[in-house]
């Protein structure tokens, strides 16, 4: 005979959930094999943004990749994949990344750089009012940056090594020195350029 909640038949079973049409048991299995995404994603939200805008996104499109990216990360944990990934964070870097790309490919204009007067300075950071004029020129000169360095320049400025960045991006060490190395310098010359027209 039915409880009075309809939910089970038989008062010494464990209840089930029926809007998912399955046990709790399974909803606890699948919160413990997310919690490691939800740990990261309290650690990681802001850095993958910050990232994603170093590499030319906006700050709404680098949120956008990146709450994609977590998206992503959760459907790997519901089925078993998340514990396969060796580098979470340069995991999360790389997908974001790669939804940021397929956006500017589908509208090219989000790529374009951002000129100093913009006010479209990553809001996961310090507010444009909290910035002084030299980081407004530096994070618009790294958006002036070629895509590949711009991208290396980034995860080196997260932290990663020549190495980790190589896997991440599937280039050698080697090339992944040579473009943070053209990043530094393109990135000084505009620098100092923009310094002298002052």
């Amino acid at each position: 005979m039915p409880d009075d909640d309809g939910l089970h038949a038989d008062p010494a079973r464990p209840p089930e959930v029926v809007a998912r049409g399955g046990p709790v048991e399974d909803l606890v299995a699948m919160a413990e094999r997310r919690q490691p995404v939800l740990m990261l994603f309290e650690q990681q939200y802001h850095p993958v943004v910050r990232f994603v805008t170093f590499c030319g996104a906006s700050d709404q499109d680098a949120q956008d990749a990146t709450q994609e990216a977590f998206i992503e990360a959760l459907r790997r944990a519901d089925d078993g994949r998340w514990a396969l990934v060796r580098n979470p964070e340069g995991w999360l870097r790389r997908v974001a990344l790669h939804r940021y790309r397929r956006m500017i490919r589908r509208d090219p204009a989000r790529s374009r750089p951002l000129t100093p007067d913009e006010d479209q300075l990553p809001a996961s950071g310090p507010g444009p009012s909290d910035l002084a004029l030299g980081t407004v020129d530096t994070l618009c000169a790294l958006r002036r940056l070629p895509p590949d360095c711009r991208v290396v320049l980034a995860f080196h400025l997260d932290g990663f090594s020549s190495v980790e960045i190589a896997t991440l991006l599937d280039i050698t060490p080697q090339q992944a020195r040579d473009l943070l190395k053209k990043a530094r310098r393109l990135l000084v010359r505009d620098l100092r350029t923009r310094e002298e027209d002052r």
